[in-house]
């Protein structure tokens, strides 16, 4: 498991990559899903990170803030 310092870099850095506000909202959630931060508590291979609940709150911080 990573740690929550760890998660908001890795979810910072991924965001400031891939947002784009002109991006459809499907093609967001799309991008969002094929890396596992639609829904980071998910098992990993089944389209999450395997993130615990303090990991996954980290996360939605920095989407919310995006």
């Amino acid at each position: 498991m990573t740690g929550g310092n760890d998660v908001r870099g890795d979810a910072r850095a991924w965001i400031a990559r891939h947002w784009d506000p002109d991006l459809p909202v499907r093609t967001w959630w799309s991008l969002l899903a094929d890396e596992g931060w639609q829904f980071p508590s998910w098992p990993l291979g089944l389209g999450g990170r395997g993130l615990d609940e303090a990991a996954t709150k980290v996360v939605q911080e920095e989407l919310a803030a995006a």
